[in-house]
């Protein structure tokens, strides 16, 4: 019993040490892949001594068989057999059957803790799988928040473009005006701002008259801003402020337009547009942004 109970303890470890590591706040790629690692190496482990047991078991067994087949035929051979041999031969099969019994249980309780690990295990890459999507989503929302405000993350990535929007012509689109527009939204969120550039075009010319279609020309907007061509950024936004005065993204749009005009040396409109934020949307988030801008310009 002491042999399961190692194991068990081990395992046991492993498991808490891979629930901790999930819950501390900090995790990284490199953790994740160490903890699936150490998953793995228990799992085999575990079946490697499982099989080793199993053949020790079988031999056993198999010895057992062949001495009560000798004490058979040694009863068969006289009426009268010697009681000392015998006697010998039975305590050699009650031995045999004790070391059975022993292996047997060490098979079993290998077994048990086995299936135990292998459900934490399930449980654990679950728990991975989930804290994974949920790095994702908070990425994309931290990325899209900073694009809107102009903030720079200082992420080497943030500045990766992806290959021509040519190479997009053949893509397979979603069926679903909804699933194209997030499947641009990913694309932005993994910054292959050419990709999602694309895919909002594609979202624009199927659907129109859809109601993220302002959505989808300020994203575009972000799209050239963050690949620094500011021109382009700025007649996407002026779209959004023109033909949707009544979006929600008007006063993102104006934020941005103002961040695009300074950074082609811009100033004057700059300034109008930080004005014209303050002025129409003064407790939103952009409004405060404009404020701290405008005090720089001054």
């Amino acid at each position: 019993m002491l042999f399961g109970a190692e194991k068990r303890s081990k395992l046991i470890n492993l498991a808490i040490g891979g629930i901790l590591l999930l819950t501390s706040g900090c995790v990284t790629e490199t953790d994740l892949n160490n903890v699936r690692y150490e998953l793995i190496s228990q799992q085999n482990k575990l079946a490697f001594e499982n099989k080793k047991l199993r053949q020790e078991l079988t031999s056993l067994q198999n010895k057992l068989a062949a001495t009560q087949k000798q004490l058979s035929l040694q009863l068969e051979k006289t009426a009268n057999p010697v009681r000392s041999a015998q006697a010998n031969l039975w305590a050699e099969i009650q031995k045999l059957q004790l070391q059975v019994a022993n292996l047997t249980g060490k098979v079993q309780e290998l077994e048990a803790t086995q299936t135990s690990f292998i459900e934490t295990q399930q449980e654990t890459k679950q728990k991975l799988n989930d804290l994974e999507k949920q790095t994702k989503i908070l990425s994309g929302q931290l990325t899209s928040l900073a694009s809107r405000l102009g903030i720079s993350l200082e992420n080497s990535e943030a500045n990766v473009t992806s290959p021509p929007t040519t190479q997009y012509s053949s893509l397979t689109l979603a069926q679903k005006p909804e699933d194209l527009y997030k499947q641009a939204l990913s694309a932005f969120y993994d910054h292959k701002y050419d990709l999602a550039q694309a895919l909002w075009q594609q979202f624009i010319q199927k659907y129109p008259h859809h109601k993220l279609v302002a959505n989808a020309y300020f994203w575009q907007g972000e799209c050239f801003y963050q690949q620094e061509d500011y021109k382009r950024a700025i007649l996407a936004y002026q779209k959004v402020i023109e033909k949707y005065p009544k979006s929600n993204k008007v006063k993102s749009a104006l934020f941005k337009q103002a961040l695009a005009f300074i950074k082609i040396k811009k100033k004057k409109p700059a300034i109008i547009l930080l004005k014209k934020v303050l002025l129409k949307f003064p407790k939103s988030i952009e409004a405060k942004r404009a404020k701290v801008i405008l005090a720089n310009l001054d």
